[in-house]
Formats: structure tokens, C-alpha cells, sequence
């Protein structure tokens, strides 16, 4: 699978950073005088090289790394997967004993009561 430029483009910015706190005792780079600050690390410029081009892909506007057509149900499949959950919330609650469901017309806050909010949650 591929990964968006955007994506690309962070993470080697966070690796960037990283080496930059790894080496920044060891770097005699001095930006005062025009050096690029860390430009003497090889792994950072090869990394600022990466993530250059990286940036160039993202503003050309790349490719998607994914298939917007499969991340998204049709709206009949919706409505079926919503019906179905009705339909398996309704089944729960029919499963439910009936001295279960006598408790719950003379007390308040039972364990089926309870059972059933829970699965009306789920639905939601």
C-alpha cells in the first residue's frame, strides 16, 4: 500500500528533527555565516533532499493513496446495514425472558433494563 506525499512529507520532517537533536553537539555548521545550521550531517541533508521532493509532490497535487470508491457505502447498503442493526436489537430484546421483562414494568434501573439500553446504544 502507498502513503500520500503529505504523509511522506511529515515524517520525514520528524526524522529531520529527530537527527538534528541526535547530532547537535557533534554539528560545527555556522548559519551566521551562510551554512545551512546541521548542512555538515549527511543524513540530514540527504533527509532535507527527501522531504524537498516530497513537498514538490504534495503541491503538484499527487496521486490519492487509496480508492475513494471502496471507503464509502452506497446509500442502499447504509440503509440495509441500519435496518439490519434494527432487526438485531429487536431479536435481543424478543430474547430477553419474560420474568426479565415483568421486572422491568414494576422497578426501575434492572439489569434488563440496563441489557436493553446498552443494546438501544449500540443501534444508535
Amino acid at each position: 500500500r502507498d502513503i500520500s506525499d503529505s504523509y511522506e512529507a511529515n515524517v520525514l520532517r520528524g526524522l529531520t528533527k529527530l537527527l538534528k537533536f541526535r547530532f547537535s553537539s557533534i554539528s560545527q555548521a555556522d548559519p551566521s555565516y551562510g551554512e545551512k545550521s546541521y548542512g555538515d550531517i549527511p543524513a540530514v541533508r540527504e533527509l532535507r533532499k527527501l522531504h524537498r521532493d516530497a513537498n514538490r509532490r504534495q503541491a503538484r497535487g499527487g496521486t490519492r493513496s487509496s480508492d475513494e470508491e471502496s471507503k464509502w457505502l452506497s446509500w442502499t447498503e447504509y440503509l440495509e446495514v441500519v435496518e439490519g442493526l434494527g432487526r438485531d436489537v429487536h431479536d435481543n430484546i424478543k430474547a430477553l425472558n419474560d420474568s426479565e421483562l415483568d421486572k422491568i414494568k414494576e422497578t426501575s434501573n434492572t439489569p434488563a433494563q440496563r441489557r436493553i439500553a446498552t443494546l438501544y446504544q449500540k443501534y444508535l
